[in-house]
């Protein structure tokens, strides 16, 4: 029997995957293209037919650049995919429609990653097609195929399914090259790569837009598998070291524990998830001899890492703006020999502040956003707009919740408060700085409303593409939003939010920290911290017409319908709780809060808390 076999990536050799599967290697052979086998491309047809089509991937990240490498490989009568190992088994999909009737899947599942099989009576197996469906990395957020300029000057880097910027080559010809969203010409000064006239008169008559950019200015990154997902706030071990080099082609990064054992993991094309979960369980990594390798390849290394909040020391940092490494993010990295990363709350302080920066800089999807033409139908980009809704029986508290909700440094949102059971005049005269307000929308609801009916009643009103709630009492900073929205698009997840990790107890006056278990899927989050989209809230039903547990029913309605549940990091949001007099849904006293304290401060706020809009 004829088999195709591609070890795409990992370290793997045919033979090693042979055994895994069971198989004779010693009659293996790479088919080459003949009309007179069913493994060739035959000319005048479109259709390149295999026997059996064997895929081998050391990570989730390489089988989903598998799937956009294979886009045009052809059709198979049996497929098979084998996984080597993945710290993200649950972002997998078994559940790949047959390419036509006749097609039946099977899956083997380890601890580590799993073997797929697909056959097929009539060789309908759509390669590239089955491969990319293995992978679920959440709701994609920009739909663009993307080609980049080579620099042979002939060939056009191939086209994405999904996000990103494609892999593969095409003869620059017209009868080639794929229907691309957009074409990407590099424009870096030291460069000759430049598309002729010729080839941007034949992109323009392909109806495909041309965009110069200079490459040097980006380290994209992935941020759906490198992300702060899976952070660890009080970790167990101490330093790791890191090395990179490069090796017969390869670029490699060895991560040596420092107990006798390494791991040596191929990062050519970026980072993938294990690399990034073998860190977590470390305190902090070091880079040994940065200066040494590549610049590039050091930048791209270190974007990754800050995408992922890993505080990781350079003992010789690249030049500022080398490679698209802007001074702010090398900034963090400079300064992190002066922190005590002992302290829990210093080094999430710093993983939370950088990865803010590098998400909105070196996020994969946000360059695309900032490059690719939006369409019509798409919504506003990197801008999307956010509806708060602050429902409030307590009129003397909205002045200060409004005032931390129009500070946001997420600037495309509209505020709308639910006087609940009093009237906007009556609010309005006792503040003169509300009466300001225009950009503020107050919407009285009827006092025999529960909180979920008032709920419903702003959520009608509300016109943004994501819905977040906030509670009038308690306090926030002022990268509240920004930072929910960006774990929204990273995670994929349909409901995000945080802990009430912090709590100032008014009583006492102090302020106190519960243990943190954030940067996970299946929590809850806290009901003054969610954030989803309108169209997630419209297909759960809406809130339920309660007066209390709304956020938990929200939860248990979005779970029934299949969704997830994200919950980030709980640095900016501090709960309020008083003497037990207000009118709370979840009121327990200051006792069981101290019960849980892992540290306190006296005052409002831990070290370095600022609540939006403060002066």
């Amino acid at each position: 029997m004829a088999v195709d076999i591609i070890a795409l990536v990992g370290n793997v050799t045919k033979a090693q995957t042979a055994r895994t599967l069971g198989m004779d290697f010693s009659g293996w052979k790479l088919r080459k293209d003949d009309p007179r086998t069913p493994g060739s491309t035959v000319k005048g047809k479109d259709k390149r037919m295999r026997g059996t089509f064997v895929l081998v991937c050391a990570s989730l990240v390489d089988l989903e650049r598998s799937g956009q490498l294979l886009a045009h490989e052809g059709y198979a009568s049996r497929l098979i995919v084998v996984l080597e190992r993945t710290s993200r088994l649950e972002r997998s999909n078994f559940n790949v429609p047959p390419s036509r009737a006749g097609s039946r899947n099977t899956v083997e599942v380890s601890d580590t990653g799993f073997v797929f099989t697909a056959v097929s009576d009539t060789c309908s197996i759509d390669i590239g097609q089955a491969v990319s469906k293995l992978v679920c990395p959440g709701s994609l957020l920009l739909s663009a195929r993307v080609a980049v300029e080579e620099a042979s000057m002939t060939r056009l880097a191939g086209g994405s399914h999904k996000i990103g910027v494609g892999l593969g080559a095409v003869p620059m010809e017209p009868d080639s090259i794929p229907p691309f969203d957009v074409f990407l010409t590099n424009t870096e000064a030291s460069t000759d790569v430049a598309l002729d006239e010729a080839g941007r008169r034949l992109l323009g008559e392909l109806g495909v837009p041309v965009v110069d950019v200079d490459m040097s200015s980006l380290q994209p990154v992935d941020t759906r598998w490198i992300s702060p997902a899976g952070f660890e706030a009080e970790p167990r071990l101490g330093v790791v070291d890191l090395e990179l080099e490069h090796a017969k082609r390869r670029i490699l990064l060895t991560l040596r524990p420092g107990n006798g054992g390494s791991r040596v993991y191929d990062v050519s094309a970026g980072l993938n998830e294990n690399v990034i979960a073998d860190l977590r369980p470390y305190r902090q990594a070091r880079l040994q001899q940065a200066g040494e390798a590549d610049p590039r390849h050091a930048a791209m290394l270190l974007a990754g890492m800050a995408c992922a909040g890993v505080p990781l020391q350079i003992d010789d940092l690249p030049p500022a703006g080398a490679w698209g490494i802007g001074a702010d993010l090398r900034g963090q990295y400079s300064v992190l020999p002066e922190l005590d990363l002992e302290d829990d709350l210093t080094r999430q302080a710093w993983s939370v502040d950088t990865r803010r920066h590098a998400l909105r800089v070196h996020s994969q999807q946000e360059i695309l956003r900032g490059i690719v033409p939006r369409r019509p139908s798409e919504s506003c980009g990197t801008d999307d707009s956010i509806s708060v809704l602050i429902p409030s029986r307590r009129p003397e508290f909205v002045e200060s919740i409004v005032r931390q909700a129009v500070h946001q440094s997420h600037t495309n949102r509209e505020v709308l408060v639910g006087l609940h059971g009093y009237s906007r005049q009556q609010l309005l005269a006792a503040s003169p700085w509300l009466q300001s307000r225009t950009d503020v929308r107050f919407i009285e609801v009827d006092a025999d409303f529960n909180l979920g009916e008032a709920l419903n009643k702003l959520t009608v009103e509300a016109s943004g593409d994501y819905i977040a709630k906030m509670d009038d009492d308690d306090l926030y900073t002022q990268h509240h939003l920004a930072d929910l929205l960006a774990a929204a698009r990273y995670s994929g997840a349909e409901l995000v939010g945080c802990k009430a990790e912090f709590v100032y107890l008014e009583v006492s006056g102090k302020t106190i920290q519960r243990r943190p278990n954030s940067e996970m899927y299946g929590a809850t989050v806290t009901g003054g911290t969610m954030l989803l989209s309108r169209e997630t809230l419209r297909k759960v039903g809406g809130w339920s017409p309660v007066g209390t547990a709304e956020d938990r029913l929200l939860h248990e309605s979005l779970r029934k319908l299949g969704g997830t549940v994200y919950r980030t990091h709980g640095m900016n949001y501090l709960m309020r709780r008083g003497d037990g007099e207000r009118m709370h849904t979840w009121n327990p006293d200051s006792a069981f809060f101290e019960k849980q304290a892992i540290r306190s401060w006296d005052g409002l706020g831990y070290p370095g808390w600022r609540t939006s809009g403060d002066d």
